[in-house]
C-alpha cells in the first residue's frame, strides 16, 4: 500500500514545502492566537478601567481573573485548530497542489495533524508567555501593583483545582474524551472542507440529543417496568468503578482510533472536485 509508506527525508521536504506555500495562513493563525491570548490583558487593564471604571488597587492582583479567561479561550482553540487540519484543501487549486506533491498520503496526513495539535499548542504557549510578560509589565510599572504573579503559576493552580489527577484512570478518561472531541472535528474536516466547524457543531448537537433521548427512554423503561434491575445495575457499576472506568477508557480509545482512521481514509480518497467539495 503505497499511500501508507513513510520516509523521513521526504516528510521533512513536504513540511518545508507546506510551510513555505501556506505561510500567509500560518502567519494569520499565529497573529490570531497572539490576539486571543493577549485578550485577557486588554480586558483587565484597558477595557475594564475605560468602560466600567474599575481600577486595581495596590493590594489587588488580576492574575487569577486573567488566568481563568485564558483557560476558557485556550480550551476552545484545540477544537478550532482541528477544524482547520486540512485548510489547504479548501480551494481547487489547493487540492491540486496537495494531491500532486511527491509525498505519500501518510506523510501529508501526519504533517497536518502535527501542525493542528503540537504546532498550535506550542504557539499558544509562546503567546501566553508574551501575554504574561505584558501583564507583569503593566501591573508593575503602570498600576504599581504588589505581589504580581505569573500567568503560568496561576493557570497551573487553576488546573489543579479543576482537574485533580489523583486517579490515573480518571485522568486518562478526561484525556481520551478531549482527544475524541478533537478527532471528531478533524473527521468532519476531512469530509467537508468548507463550513466544517459549523457542520461539526450541528452533528454534535444532534448526536447528543439522540443519545440523551435514547438513554432517557431506557432509564424510563427500567423505572416503570423493573426498578430493581436498574438499582442492581447501578450498584454493580459503582461497586466495580475501577473496572467500569477501564471499560470506558477502552471504548474511548477504540473510538479515537476509529475516528482518526476514518479521517485518514477520507483524506486519502480526496479528489479535486467532488459532490461534497465542489
Amino acid at each position: 500500500m503505497k499511500h501508507l509508506t513513510f520516509q523521513w527525508s521526504r516528510f521533512c521536504k513536504y513540511a518545508r514545502w507546506d510551510t513555505t506555500v501556506n505561510m500567509p495562513f500560518y502567519q494569520k493563525m499565529m497573529l490570531l492566537l497572539l490576539g486571543s491570548m493577549c485578550m485577557p490583558v486588554v480586558i483587565v487593564y484597558i477595557l475594564l478601567p475605560s468602560f466600567v471604571g474599575f481600577r486595581f488597587s495596590p493590594e489587588s492582583d488580576a492574575t487569577d481573573l486573567m488566568s481563568i479567561i485564558t483557560m476558557v479561550v485556550a480550551s476552545i482553540i484545540p477544537f478550532i485548530a482541528m477544524g482547520y487540519t486540512f485548510h489547504n484543501m479548501l480551494t481547487r487549486q489547493g487540492r491540486i497542489l496537495e494531491l500532486t506533491i511527491p509525498a505519500s498520503t501518510l506523510e501529508r496526513f501526519v504533517w497536518h495533524v502535527l501542525v493542528a495539535t503540537v504546532g498550535v499548542q506550542l504557539v499558544v504557549c509562546l503567546c501566553v508567555g508574551v501575554a504574561d510578560l505584558c501583564h507583569m509589565l503593566l501591573s508593575t510599572f503602570v498600576y504599581r501593583l504588589e505581589n504580581v504573579y505569573s500567568y503560568w503559576w496561576s493557570i497551573y493552580g487553576q488546573l489543579g483545582v479543576l482537574f485533580p489527577y489523583h486517579e490515573p484512570g480518571l485522568a486518562l478518561f478526561a484525556l481520551l474524551g478531549l482527544f475524541n472531541n478533537m478527532a471528531f472535528y478533524m473527521l468532519v474536516n476531512a469530509w467537508k472542507y468548507r463550513y466544517n466547524i459549523a457542520y461539526t457543531l450541528i452533528y454534535k448537537t444532534v448526536l447528543s440529543m439522540v443519545a440523551m433521548f435514547c438513554l432517557g427512554c431506557i432509564v424510563n423503561y427500567w423505572m416503570v417496568n423493573d426498578v430493581s434491575s436498574l438499582t442492581h445495575l447501578m450498584k454493580t457499576v459503582f461497586d466495580n468503578a475501577r473496572y467500569t472506568l477501564s471499560l470506558a477508557n477502552l471504548f474511548l480509545a477504540l473510538l479515537l482510533v476509529a475516528q482518526v482512521w476514518g479521517a485518514y481514509r477520507l483524506y486519502a480518497k480526496a479528489q479535486v472536485i467532488s459532490r461534497r467539495n465542489p
